[in-house]
């Protein structure tokens, strides 16, 4: 009788290559699904180069993870667990007292309202200097109007969507940039006047739109000491670099400065601290005839005058404006941005625009 041998099977060999991409492919997924709560920690660290290095990092990357909603499944998870899910992106928001409401409840609104236009603050002084006509040239699409937009994260979706604006208006050709963590506090992570200086005079811009503020509630180091941000001696500390910043601006550009003010908070500490920041906006702006503060406090409020992640839409429906940390724009709160601003920048352009066309 012939006794059968039964084979032995051999474990199939996986390429070294795979594995290593298929665990590279891994962490990508898992630092995607966790950039926000990366980004949290980065920010409960105090300030100092490795703070600033760690969010130069993580912060693009927790972008990209809002932009692609990979921030959603760990949002849900949260929020079924009854856990916060506000991961504020911006500097000043680590500073303020965190807010524990859902994204659709109505917050309180603290700031400044504005009477007229809407366009320029009346927190302004009374004394400030008479405006000095500024116009912009008509465009034309053989001659287009160029606009450069720029500033902090609060630019990150707000940007794009003004570049989509323009593009449809046939005659207006724009530029944005945004740095990441940056302001007028941190000029040892990013010199926002040296860069000015330097790139405006090549750009030659007929408008620019910035706005700066959401990154700068940060302790001030200087050769004095540290100044505890938001005291009277950080504001006194903080306005001067305010006024360089404009005035660099102004001397740089022939046209209209558009110097946008932060929109209402959910947070109410934040939300007061905007509004101060603000109020030095428009009082800085008054004195400089060719620069004007937007105010966009109104166009955030709900109907009941308060923060709201969510706002009515032209089809009678709600669309969400400002994403979950209660401080930046959702895509569709940077169109309502873009299209505010193309609506102002037409008016003294002297151009037709309609957003519903």
């Amino acid at each position: 009788m012939t006794e059968q041998i039964t084979p032995t099977r051999t474990p199939r060999q996986v390429p070294a290559g795979y594995v290593l991409v298929t665990i590279v492919v891994a962490l990508g997924v898992a630092l995607l699904l966790n950039a926000t709560l990366l980004e949290q920690g980065a920010r409960a660290q105090p300030p100092s180069w490795t703070r600033s290095l760690s969010l130069a990092i993580i912060e693009p990357i927790a972008g990209l993870a809002r932009f692609l909603g990979l921030d959603q499944p760990r949002e849900a998870i949260n929020s079924a667990l009854g856990r916060e899910t506000s991961t504020p992106p911006s500097e000043e928001a680590v500073t303020a007292t965190p807010s524990s409401t859902t994204t659709a409840s109505p917050r309180e609104g603290t700031g400044p309202r504005t009477t007229g236009t809407g366009r320029r603050s009346t927190t302004a002084p009374a004394t400030s200097t008479p405006d000095v006509a500024i116009g912009l040239p008509t465009p034309t699409a053989d001659q287009p109007l160029t606009v450069w937009m720029m500033g902090d994260s609060m630019v990150e979706t707000p940007g794009p969507q003004f570049l989509n604006v323009a593009d449809a208006t046939g005659v207006v050709d724009a530029e944005v940039f945004f740095k990441y963590i940056s302001g007028l506090n941190r000029r040892d992570y990013f010199d926002w006047p040296a860069y000015f200086a330097e790139e405006l005079p090549n750009i030659d811009p007929d408008a620019v739109i910035v706005t700066f503020g959401a990154n700068d509630g940060q302790d001030a180091f200087t050769d004095d000491g540290v100044l505890e941000a938001w005291s009277p001696e950080w504001f006194d500390w903080y306005r001067p670099r305010v006024e360089e910043a404009m005035d660099v601006i102004s001397e740089n550009v022939d046209g209209v400065v558009y110097w946008m003010g932060l929109p209402v908070m959910e947070n109410d500490t934040f939300t007061e601290h905007a509004r101060q920041l603000n109020e030095l906006f428009a009082e800085e702006a008054a004195e400089r005839p060719n620069i004007e503060y937007v105010d966009i406090w109104d166009l955030f409020l709900d109907e009941t005058g308060n923060y709201n992640d969510y706002l009515p839409d032209p089809d009678g429906g709600v669309t969400q404006v400002r994403y979950p940390d209660g401080v930046h724009f959702t895509p569709q709160g940077g169109l309502l941005l873009a299209e505010h601003l193309m609506g102002l920048i037409a008016e003294d352009a002297g151009f037709e625009y309609d957003p519903d066309a």
